[in-house]
């Protein structure tokens, strides 16, 4: 059991409830809808600093590791069952001992299958395109009402109307807790081979980037260290060019780059946009805050990772909006939260979501304010 937690962002932590059943769960939803209690769900808390600061005076953390964690393999059918308190490195471990593997981002540690499926992070292993709603086919969801509802199915064919297993992808907890989840497997690749070269500033090291990516890496990240850049492709399959295979461990500077955490209180911040919009998203941050503070850029995502200064980040919302670039902050301190939200000024589809959070969850009762524009 994970230690007690005093707040979420500075919101403090009134109880916290742990429910051992579904029923149990059920009529925890149901009283909080009567009394007005705010719950923020959690598991293995890898992505609890995600997310706004709960809109509420305090909040109850709903604890979800008593749930169970089940997992039905099913390898004839390509697909797997599996309870949302799972961790993921559970799962895939399970997975690799019959030679498969899904897209769950194995990243953070403690993370489980629901919190992931609720907060969709980007994959270090992924091509654009590659998304991991694509593979979650069908999803077991606690109403905030306290009702029990399947969407979706144990293939993609049993999909029809409007496909709420997306709906629910990424929607943070907060219009219904996932409870179990039908994931396609992929097959565990014999071997994995892994690049990496140095260049000597970032233009040289983009004008190989992109030459990459026509190869079809199944990851490419760069970085700056010591003026230099340094630059990280990995592949399932050998590649190409019959290229000569590097230790796979150099993968893992990368992955532990995401990890770190930000610096002398500066926020952890995701800039995204197109594919080409990269190379320019690069040179406004270092622009704003110096090529230091860059900790990961992935051309193949259109994503760049900075650590930003809390007094640069209403300069570099501007220039997010200028370029039509998604903004996303990862970690910073509550102060930082009371003044900003974590996902910038918010979609089109703002008015749109916050229509479906009041008919999902009309109490509020779950995440509130957590999600883009404080829904």
């Amino acid at each position: 059991m994970l230690d007690a937690l005093e707040d979420v962002d500075g919101i403090p932590v009134a109880a916290t409830h742990r429910p051992e059943s579904l029923e149990r769960l059920a009529t925890l939803l149901i009283d909080a809808g009567k009394s007005g209690e705010a719950l923020v769900p959690a598991c293995g808390r890898s992505k609890l600093h995600w997310g706004n600061a709960p809109r509420a005076k305090q909040v109850s953390l709903l604890d979800l590791a008593g749930l169970g964690s089940k997992i039905d393999l099913d390898v004839e059918e390509g697909i797997v069952t599996v309870g949302a308190s799972t961790p993921v490195e559970a799962l895939q471990t399970a997975a690799r001992e019959v030679g498969k593997t899904t897209w769950l981002d194995g990243l953070y540690p403690h993370a489980t299958v629901g919190g992931t499926i609720a907060t969709h992070p980007l994959r270090l292993e992924a091509q654009m395109g590659k998304l991991l709603r694509d593979d979650v086919l069908g999803l077991e969801v606690m109403t905030a009402g306290g009702t029990r509802t399947r969407c979706g199915g144990r293939v993609v064919k049993n999909v029809s109307g409007f496909d709420l297993t997306r709906l629910y992808c990424g929607a943070w907890g907060t219009l219904g807790l996932v409870t179990e989840a039908t994931l396609r497997l992929r097959p565990l690749p014999d071997e994995v081979f892994v690049r990496q070269e140095e260049f000597p500033d970032w233009k040289a090291a983009f004008d190989t980037a992109f030459g990459v990516l026509n190869a079809d890496p199944d990851g490419l990240a760069l970085w700056s260290e010591s003026g230099a850049v340094s630059m990280c492709s990995r592949y399932e399959t050998q590649p190409t060019d019959g290229g000569d295979r590097v230790d796979a461990h150099a993968w893992d500077i990368a992955r532990k780059r995401m990890l770190q955490p930000p610096e002398n209180g500066a926020a952890r911040v995701r800039i995204a946009g197109r594919m080409t919009d990269v190379i320019e998203i690069r040179a406004a941050v270092a622009k704003l805050v110096g090529d230091q503070r860059i900790v990961l850029v992935l051309p193949a995502l259109g994503a760049v990772y900075a650590d930003i200064p809390a007094e640069t980040l209403g300069d570099l919302f501007a220039r997010a909006d200028d370029g039509s670039w998604s903004v996303f902050i990862e970690a910073a301190e509550p102060g930082v939260k009371a003044r900003f939200d974590v996902f910038g000024h918010g979609p089109e589809s703002l008015r749109l979501m916050r229509a479906l959070k009041t008919r999902f969850d009309p109490q509020g009762v779950l995440s509130p304010g957590r999600f883009v524009g404080r829904i």
